[in-house]
């Protein structure tokens, strides 16, 4: 078993990392949708909690997955420049959401006044006294930055399949078989 990246593949470490974070960030996006149509009650707050409680995980993940990246072996690119070039600033751009979305959701939590529990076993210490101006700076990179990160991952998940589907290329494959 391969746990390094390769030239031709990702090891099996980073794919572990990116299936977990794309399960994640999927659980995070449907939980989003379905707590902000809920009324204000204790379902709505329970889907709250655990909704910060996974963008805690996700955090913890990508201050994992950042370093192992950055200093790993990239397997090499199968596309036209063009496409190479927009491929690597999807994926700086998803890095940077996947580490501001929950610095965000942080903020806005705390400057609100509301602590942020990890799955019921213990509360994080709030950094930020409760303040409208910074719930409302929070709230808007945190909606903001979502609705980016749908429009990249649905991108990211296309020209997936487009190398698979299309150009029949190992790009999606090496995503799942290190070699």
């Amino acid at each position: 078993m391969q746990w390094k990246n390769t030239t031709t593949a990702y090891g099996k470490g980073i794919q572990a990392l990116h299936w977990i974070m794309a399960i994640l960030i999927i659980a995070l996006c449907v939980i989003a949708e379905i707590m902000l149509d809920m009324p204000k009650g204790e379902e709505k707050w329970a889907l709250y909690d655990l909704h910060k409680s996974l963008g805690v995980l996700a955090f913890l993940l990508i201050i994992v997955r950042f370093p192992w990246r950055w200093f790993s072996i990239i397997p090499s690119a199968l596309g036209k420049a063009w496409q190479n070039k927009a491929a690597h600033i999807v994926h700086i751009t998803l890095y940077v959401l996947m580490f501001l979305l929950p610095v965000s959701g942080l903020i806005m939590s705390w400057s609100g006044g509301h602590d942020v529990e990890f799955l019921g076993l213990f509360t994080l210490p709030n950094l930020i006294i409760k303040n409208e101006i910074i719930h409302e700076i929070g709230e808007a990179i945190h909606h903001l930055g979502g609705l980016a990160l749908y429009i990249l991952v649905a991108g990211h998940i296309a020209a997936a399949f487009y190398h698979h589907l299309i150009l029949r290329d190992s790009v999606l494959k090496r995503m799942f078989i290190s070699t």
